[in-house]
């Protein structure tokens, strides 16, 4: 699909009772100066009115959809609107989340100068009492240089996080590539969905360009599921990233490492949650260890992670033992 001399970005927008979020999101895509979007709005099961302010946002615009999904979580939601997309490219957003101006427009500037098959940007966390008066368009980005990495480099860059990061939000697919390698979201999982998606993908993309320009701009709130402690909802992590792990291993093997890489950064996060929420599943807890100490022998093949990480995480399971010692200690007696 093509208007003009511009191909069309199609942007999945998940949504979860975030009517609060939406008056500001929707003002986000209205100032980008790229405007040959195909805006697809899915509301996963809302109950405070973002289906209705959705609906009305969707009335003048010809090239927007909205979807009402049963609350099946944010991987079902990516995933329903993945399927109605039809752009050249295609991306996902947090409506809570705020977007610079020329967040899309630098995005394909990148990988349209470079024909990559995935563009990749800066983000920047910012606080929930920063975001209130944040405003983006006073913020100058300069020409950006376009580094670019081939299918090797990008998977490792992107699993050891050295270079960018794991999200989704601040990149751009091309969507034929994503039909290609069916790249989907694992369903039913509310957390770590961004491992088995993108894993398919750069399977499949052969070259990636990244800019440090952040245009993305993550609020961190307190009431996200990224920021409530743990819950059993955080465990479905392992769903995901345990899948591309076996596959990895199969399809990817010199590669493999990295994809361990990043499961030992969620186990140490995950033991950390436990232990500030006080968690006492011993056989939980014992598991976690014992999937981290299998990830830090295949830490030290990592050269594309951070020397600390190497250094830090192999600590973190004598640690973990210590602090765990009296549940462990009751999982040993019976």
């Amino acid at each position: 699909m093509q208007v003009g001399n511009q191909k069309t970005l199609s942007v999945v927008a998940t949504c979860y009772n975030g009517a609060q979020f939406l008056p500001t999101f929707f003002n986000c895509i209205n100032n980008q100066t790229y405007q040959n979007l195909q805006l697809i709005l899915v509301s996963d099961g809302s109950t405070d009115g973002s289906l209705g302010l959705i609906k009305d946002f969707c009335k003048s615009r010809e090239n927007c959809i909205w979807i009402d999904s049963n609350n099946q979580g944010v991987a079902s939601a990516k995933d329903k609107g993945l399927v109605m997309a039809s752009g050249e490219w295609v991306t996902f957003c947090d409506v809570d989340d705020i977007l610079h101006p020329m967040h899309f427009e630098n995005l394909v500037t990148a990988i349209e100068s470079s024909n990559a098959d995935v563009a990749v940007c800066g983000f920047k966390r910012i606080s929930a009492k920063k975001a209130v008066k944040f405003d983006p368009r006073k913020i100058k980005f300069k020409n950006q240089k376009v580094e670019i990495f081939d299918k090797d480099q990008a998977f490792s860059q992107y699993f050891s996080q050295e270079k960018f990061d794991f999200l989704l939000v601040n990149k751009i697919f091309r969507l034929s590539v994503v039909r290609r390698t069916g790249a989907r979201f694992m369903e039913g999982t509310r957390y770590g969905e961004e491992a088995y998606f993108a894993y398919n993908f750069f399977k499949g993309a052969e070259k990636t360009a990244l800019i440090k320009a952040q245009t993305y701009y993550y609020v961190q709130w307190k009431n996200s599921l990224m920021h409530t402690g743990f819950n059993p909802s955080r465990l479905d992590i392992y769903k995901n990233i345990n899948a591309v792990i076996e596959d990895c291993q199969k399809e990817m093997p010199h590669l493999s490492h990295y994809v361990n890489s990043m499961r030992s950064g969620y186990s140490c996060g995950m033991l950390l949650f436990m232990k500030k929420s006080k968690f006492l599943d011993a056989n939980l807890i014992s598991e976690i260890i014992e999937s981290l100490k299998l990830d830090c022998k295949k830490l030290k093949l990592c050269k594309k992670t951070a020397g600390y990480k190497r250094a830090f995480i192999p600590l973190v399971v004598p640690v973990a033992k210590m602090v765990f010692a009296k549940t462990l200690k009751k999982l040993k007696q019976n």
